[in-house]
């Protein structure tokens, strides 16, 4: 009487695959859970269910590193912070500025923001547009981060003081952008540099 051998091997290999197959649907699903999760807030958030916050008003604060201080919502946290440089965000929106200071015998010392600005774009292939918002060029440019794919649209704009340039970077989703451009309007406003 022969024995009825059974494939071990196949069978093994066949659960393998379906935990490996369940665990990336698992891991999609949960991923899709979180990316709406996040465009929901981030809807929320612009759409109007706390618009006081996005406006400047009375519920704003001070974000400052040496030498630098600009006005957002009260809903901003600091992320990071040191003497020349400064991260805020909130839901859907960051803000990183950080200075690029120069000796008093560079050629930087000559050079306006605007140049200052343009200068570090001309080593770009071209996807950097120039654009003037409220008579402050803005360096526009976009790219899908590492790691979580998420595709976001930063604006540039340059700021000047006696031997810093200050690069801030207002980085959104893309798909908010727009929808933003009236508040980073406001906000560009309340840069200061000492």
């Amino acid at each position: 009487m022969k024995k009825n051998k059974k494939p071990v091997g196949k069978i093994i290999l066949a659960v393998v695959l379906v935990a490996v197959i369940g665990i990336g649907v698992y891991g999609t699903v949960i991923g899709l859970k979180d990316t709406i999760e996040h465009k929901r807030k981030v809807d929320k958030y612009l759409n109007n269910e706390t618009t006081e916050a996005l406006q400047l008003s009375e519920k704003t604060k001070v974000f400052s590193c040496d030498g630098f201080s600009i006005t957002l919502p009260e809903d901003f946290e600091t992320v990071s912070d040191s003497d020349s440089s400064l991260t805020c965000a909130t839901d859907g929106i960051e803000v990183i500025v950080y200075g690029d200071e120069f000796d008093g015998n560079s050629k930087e010392l000559k050079m306006s923001a605007d140049e200052y600005l343009k200068s570090l774009a001309d080593s770009d292939d071209g996807s950097v547009i120039f654009k003037e918002i409220d008579g402050q060029l803005c360096a526009k440019y976009a790219f899908i981060g590492e790691g979580n794919g998420i595709f976001k649209e930063y604006q540039v704009f340059c700021y000047k003081n006696n031997n810093t340039f200050w690069m801030v970077h207002f980085i959104t989703e893309e798909d908010y952008t727009d929808r933003c451009a009236s508040y980073i309007s406001e906000w560009i406003k309340t840069v200061e540099v000492e």
